[in-house]
């Protein structure tokens, strides 16, 4: 009998999650009592549920949707609100004037389309800092704009909410481990597990346990031999 053996480095990375997986199954399917109290078991079970946690998973947060729906309710006030103040602003009354002192202010600050998250955001919360002026609030009153400059508000804040969560997710997600620290965290666990079953074959209660581990190699080689055919037939269509 031969040593449990296997080039780690030709297994995809679904491929060695499997392998993995179907060590551990043979493993706690063993009539040997011992296997699972083993230190090298042991270091296998915490290597692929890093393994599995870590890299068998989005690296990003998937948030980016939520942020960007939340980005164009904020463009679209934003625009919206500009619209209402110049379509007041047409009028020469009390409230055309009064418009037309907030469109100066406003057009101080310059328009937010075409900027990136982190300008927009800059200029939005100066405008809205400066429209919560006593003088202003006073304005957008007399042209009826306060539910209007609230809504702008709102959506700004729920961007702010909405990005630091994305911030967060994704911070946390970059300081895991790098995949290929992980991979080869993994590798190494069922390298030692295996010597370890190859050492002990012939042991009373191991025997069994190393057929099985067998199988699960040769379907594993398996995997790599049919992963290179349709390899080597996608070339030959090229």
């Amino acid at each position: 009998m031969e040593k449990l053996l296997i080039s780690f480095s030709r297994l995809t990375t679904t491929g060695l999650g499997t392998l993995g997986r179907n060590t551990l199954e043979v493993s706690k399917k063993s009539t040997n009592a011992t296997v699972q109290e083993d230190p090298l078991y042991l270091e296998v079970v915490n290597a692929h549920t890093g393994y599995e946690r870590s890299v068998l998973k989005n690296i990003y947060s998937g948030l980016g949707p939520e942020v960007k729906s939340q980005d164009l309710v904020r463009d679209r006030l934003d625009a919206g609100f500009h619209d209402l103040l110049t379509g007041f602003a047409a009028f020469d009354d009390e409230k055309g004037l009064a418009a037309r002192q907030l469109l100066e202010v406003w057009d101080d600050l310059g328009a937010v389309s075409g900027l990136n998250y982190g300008d927009e955001t800059e200029v939005l919360h100066k405008k809205i800092e400066t429209f919560s002026s006593e003088e202003n609030q006073a304005l957008l009153t007399t042209v009826g704009l306060v539910p209007h400059y609230e809504a702008l508000k709102k959506a700004q804040e729920d961007f702010d909410v909405q990005f630091l969560k994305q911030v967060d997710a994704n911070s946390a997600l970059r300081q895991q481990p790098s995949a290929s620290t992980i991979r080869h965290q993994l590798e190494d666990a069922l390298r030692d597990y295996y010597g370890m079953v190859s050492a002990l074959r012939k042991q009373s209660g191991w025997s069994d346990l190393y057929h099985d581990l067998d199988e699960v190699l040769k379907a594993a080689k398996r995997s790599i031999h049919d992963k290179n055919d349709e390899d080597e037939k996608t070339r030959d269509k090229k």
